[in-house]
């Protein structure tokens, strides 16, 4: 009898992630106030965990990108 295993995601890109002084310092923002204000502006992305703010390096490209 053949089991039909579900397929396998392959991972191509491990994701990284940031804390919030680590993505001033990869955007080239002045402080983090100016990081705050671009969040709430919605040009900088985020992912809420809790009450932490993590910041994925792949979502951070690609707003850099789109600022072009």
């Amino acid at each position: 009898m053949d089991s039909a295993a579900p397929p396998r995601r392959e991972v191509t890109a491990e994701r990284v992630w940031l804390t919030p002084d680590q993505a001033v310092r990869y955007l080239g923002l002045p402080s983090l106030k100016a990081l705050y204000q671009a969040v709430r502006r919605g040009t900088v992305p985020v992912c809420h965990i809790g009450r932490t703010l993590r910041f994925s390096r792949n979502e951070l490209d690609q707003a850099l990108l789109g600022r072009r």
